[in-house]
């Protein structure tokens, strides 16, 4: 299926539901957006964090000193 088969799909049967039922439709299209944004940028945090260890220590570095 094609992206606008599926966007024409979403359209005609948005059409067919109530005011407030679309309404709803709506609210979860921007969770669903929000938390797909969110975990992008918790991607990014934990990529950056990754860089950022791996230029404070070397690959002789222990990450923990067990003396």
């Amino acid at each position: 299926m094609s992206c606008m088969s599926t966007i024409e799909a979403l359209a005609e049967r948005f059409q067919r539901l109530p005011q407030e039922r679309q309404k709803e439709v709506l609210d979860f299209i921007e969770f669903l957006l929000a938390r797909e944004s969110t975990r992008s940028e918790t991607c990014e945090w934990a990529r950056f964090s990754a860089q950022e260890l791996a230029s404070a220590y070397g690959p002789a570095d222990t990450v923990y000193d067990q003396e």
